[in-house]
C-alpha cells in the first residue's frame, strides 16, 4: 500500500468516523421526533429563528473544524508511523550488516585457529622426532 493510498484510506475512514460521530443529518433513530408519542409544533418568532439559524451555522463551522482536526491529526500521526518504520527497517539493516559482519570474523578466526593447531601439531611431530633421535643415541 502506497503512502497515497494509505492516506486516502484514512481520509474515508475520517468522513465515516466523523459523519456518525456528528450524525449525518437524518432522524431514523429512537431519539427521532417521529419516534415519540407525539411531536409537539412550535412557531417560532423571527428572533428565535435567526438564533436557531445561528446554532446551526456554529454547528457547521464546528464540524468542518472537527473534521479538519482530526484530518490533520490523522495525517500526523500517519507520518510519525511512517518515520518509525523507515527508522526501524534502517535499524533492522544496520543490525544484519553488523551480523553479518561478526560472522566473517569469527569464521577468519575459525581459520587462523584452525592454522595454529596445524603449526602446533607440526611443532610437535619435530619435537617427538628430536626428542626420538635424542633417546636412540
Amino acid at each position: 500500500m502506497t503512502k497515497k493510498d494509505a492516506r486516502s484510506s484514512i481520509r474515508a475512514s475520517i468522513e465515516t468516523t466523523s459523519s456518525s460521530i456528528l450524525g449525518s443529518g437524518d432522524n431514523n433513530g429512537n431519539n427521532s421526533p417521529t419516534s415519540k408519542r407525539k411531536c409537539v409544533k412550535k412557531e417560532f418568532n423571527n428572533t428565535e429563528l435567526s438564533a436557531v439559524e445561528n446554532y446551526k451555522k456554529k454547528l457547521e463551522e464546528h464540524k468542518d473544524f472537527l473534521h479538519e482536526s482530526m484530518t490533520k491529526f490523522l495525517n500526523s500521526l500517519y507520518d510519525e508511523l511512517e518515520n518509525s518504520r523507515v527508522n526501524l527497517e534502517a535499524s533492522c539493516v544496520r543490525s544484519l550488516q553488523r551480523y553479518g559482519d561478526s560472522i566473517k570474523k569469527l569464521e577468519s578466526l575459525k581459520n587462523q585457529n584452525m592454522e595454529s593447531s596445524l603449526k602446533l601439531q607440526k611443532m610437535q611431530n619435530m619435537i617427538q622426532k628430536f626428542s626420538d633421535k635424542i633417546t636412540q643415541v
